[in-house]
């Protein structure tokens, strides 16, 4: 008697999991089924677990065969199975008890079915189950057809989750693409499957447990050709078949997520040159006439143009001769990006580097900085291994600049059109080792103003426009300490050794590239002129995250430890202290107050370690700095006290504020009828309730 439906497992390098699979798959509460383990020449014991398990049932059906790829195992799954309907489970997947029987019972009721389809849940070790249904917004209904639901094309083509009438395959002989490895074959089969189907059934409940791995390194495309193999796949299919727009539309909507994900590989730069072309190929069968439609997004819009008109692109840019090499650090930054390296690329001064370093961003920030990269061959797209934080970065950026000077470019900010051209001829005509312009500030309300804030670098006009030499200025290290407007000469961070700390996120680490440049620099100069733009309301900015605690001193260590290791402690050590103490106290007011206690206690201890150990004098503070310190080092708890205010003092300054509406013009002559009297009820309120 034939089983009602046949399992086809492909099977390669899966001993962790296929036992697991296996057992799920035997413990079906429907029984006639047939097992068939397709071996793809494993090179672990995998073999040996499925042969042990065709000994103990004889449902399952073991073929070993030389590697060949995940479709060929699956056609020679397909083509030995005897049942009337055939499923599909991957080795490191499992399914619940019930899923086949339901899905069988569904097809079989009223009419027949071609294919039924289930939800399922994404399982890991690391993460808790999140379930993927698209089928909840599906009218009830006993069958559907893609015409009735086409919105069915655009979900997840994986086929595991489903099962398909034997018949119906063989009528018109679908198989899968033979590809090496996995190769995405399951794209083709999942168009080719809905286009001749004529009764789609759903399982709306999640059966299949599909288990997703180590997300980072699994999701990564490896070799950008593959999905555009099987686009290609899939147009030749639509070509040599009755034309359906439908199926035309949905293509070409996948086409786009498929783009993406190229342009988000890490791996894409490497293989730009012969991607592009195969992407210009591909998009080139898609009708122009369709894109143009309401139904593609403008950045859809956008890409179709750009490769199917694309630039010409010149292939003899020597990087080695550049002026300036600039790093542009990124990370789950593609809001602000394209404004970013718009302003990068447009520079006055052509003869530049541009060197992106993608700190495995989870966003398209990649995909954004790629299409860059196809436009201007000065930018060099540098994809980290793993996630390292704003110091790695920056130092792999370092690792691949090949111009005289360095410089910085949050991929948040933006500079001024003429901010290299600016610095670098101040460079060439002082022979500097860093030139520092001033910047903006700058805010976007909700209503899309912008207020911008005018920062100067040096506290005194007396330091700009002439060469300096830091450690000659006795209040430089008051200077603001921003490393992003200027430039530094590459053969000077090198003979130095000048690294920044690399430690998680962005945690500061432009203070130790800041004192150890300021250190060693010989000529530097500030010129009165704003060039940068620097963003204050990104909301995933390090310096919103209250969570941080010790990460300005483990940022001040790394630089004690630098100044000891080259020489240089003595002559900077009262400059780092008054700085280390600023910063203390911007992380103190920075921090939740629920770390306050911990952290005075932490600063108090720490000073009075170092005023002992290193002799410091404090000489670089002022009195009122002195006069903090003493107190915070005698005894924390008066410290936090004064530094926070008692309950009393709050509740003084709102009285005060309620005073201040009370006697405001507006309130007395009544022009605030509404406004004023809830403003004072509400800052009574929370006197009362503080106090």
């Amino acid at each position: 008697m034939a089983p009602k439906v046949s399992i086809v497992v492909p099977i390669y390098n899966v001993s962790d999991y296929v036992g697991e699979c296996l057992d799920s798959i035997l413990a079906q509460t429907l029984k006639e089924i047939e097992v068939i383990c397709v071996n793809d020449g494993s090179t672990d014991n995998s073999l040996d677990i499925v042969k042990k398990y065709e000994g103990l049932d004889d449902r399952i059906v073991v073929i070993d065969k030389q590697n060949a790829g995940y479709g060929a195992a699956m056609n020679d799954g397909l083509r030995i199975a005897r049942g009337e309907f055939v499923g599909i489970v991957e080795p490191d997947d499992y399914i619940d008890p019930c899923m086949y029987e339901t899905m069988y019972e569904k097809a079989v009721s009223g009419e027949l079915a071609d294919i039924v389809k289930c939800a399922w849940r994404e399982v890991g070790e690391d993460q808790d189950d999140v379930v993927r249904n698209p089928y909840l917004n599906l009218v009830p209904s006993d069958y559907l057809t893609v015409g009735m639901f086409p919105d069915i094309l655009h979900w997840h083509p994986s086929t595991p989750m489903g099962i398909y009438r034997k018949a119906f395959l063989e009528e018109h002989a679908i198989t899968y693409v033979e590809a090496p490895g996995a190769g995405w074959v399951d794209n083709p089969f999942f168009i080719e499957v809905f286009y001749y189907a004529k009764i789609i059934k759903i399982c709306a409940e999640p059966f299949y447990n599909y288990r997703i791995g180590d997300f980072e390194h699994s999701s990564v495309l490896r070799d950008c050709n593959v999905p555009l193999d099987r686009l290609n796949d899939m147009m030749d299919f639509l070509d040599g078949v009755e034309e359906n727009e439908t199926f035309r539309f949905a293509l070409a909507k996948r086409a786009f997520v498929y783009l993406r994900r190229i342009l988000d590989s890490p791996y894409y730069f490497n293989q730009r040159d012969a991607v592009r072309e195969r992407i210009v190929q591909t998009f080139s069968r898609i009708s122009p006439t369709l894109v143009a439609t309401g139904r593609f997004t403008l950045e859809e819009k956008e890409l179709y143009q750009q490769f199917t008109n694309p630039p010409l692109r010149r292939f003899d840019y020597d990087p080695s001769g550049a002026a300036v090499s600039i790093v542009i650090p990124i990370y789950n930054v593609e809001q602000y990006l394209r404004e970013c390296l718009n302003s990068v690329v447009t520079q006055s001064l052509k003869n530049i580097e541009i060197i992106c370093v993608d700190d495995r961003s989870k966003d398209f920030s990649r995909c954004i900085a790629n299409v860059f990269a196809d436009k201007d061959e000065r930018i060099q797209l540098v994809a980290q291994e793993v996630n390292g934080g704003y110091g790695k970065g920056m130092n792999t950026g370092l690792d691949h600049a090949h111009g005289e000077y360095i410089g910085i470019v949050e991929p948040d900010d933006y500079i001024a059109p003429t901010m290299f051209e600016e610095l670098y001829t101040r460079t060439k005509l002082y022979d500097l080792d860093i030139c520092k312009a001033d910047f903006y500030r700058f805010k976007q309300d909700a209503r899309k103003d912008v207020r911008f804030q005018y920062v100067t670098m040096p506290k005194s006009r007396d330091l700009y426009n002439k060469v300096i030499t830091p450690l000659d200025e006795e209040l430089f290290f008051r200077c603001t300490m921003n490393t992003v407007s200027g430039i530094y000469r590459i053969s000077m961070l090198r003979e130095w050794g000048i690294r920044w700390n690399e430690t998680p996120g962005a945690s500061f680490q432009d203070n130790g590239f800041y004192v150890c440049t300021s250190a060693v620099a010989k000529r530097f100069m500030f010129i009165d002129r704003p060039l940068y733009y620097n963003r204050r309301d990104n909301p995933n900015s390090s310096v919103a995250d209250r969570g941080k605690v010790y990460c300005m001193n483990e940022e001040y260590a790394f630089i004690q430890d630098w100044l000891k290791k080259n020489n240089l402690w003595e002559k900077v050590k009262e400059e780092w202290a008054s700085l280390l103490y600023r910063n203390e106290m911007f992380t103190y007011n920075r921090i939740s107050d629920s770390f306050h206690e911990e952290y005075a206690a932490y600063i108090s201890d720490d000073f009075n370690q170092l005023v002992q150990d290193e002799e410091l004098t404090l000489s670089y503070f002022s009195d009122k700095e002195r006069s903090v310190l003493k107190v915070l080092r005698e005894d924390p708890q008066e410290f936090i006290r004064r530094q926070d205010g008692s309950d009393i003092t709050k509740v003084e300054k709102l009285q005060a504020e309620v005073n201040k509406v009370r006697n405001s013009k507006s309130f007395k002559i009544g022009k605030a009828v509404t406004s004023g009297p809830r403003m004072v009820k509400k800052l009574v309120r929370g006197a009362k309730k503080k106090s």
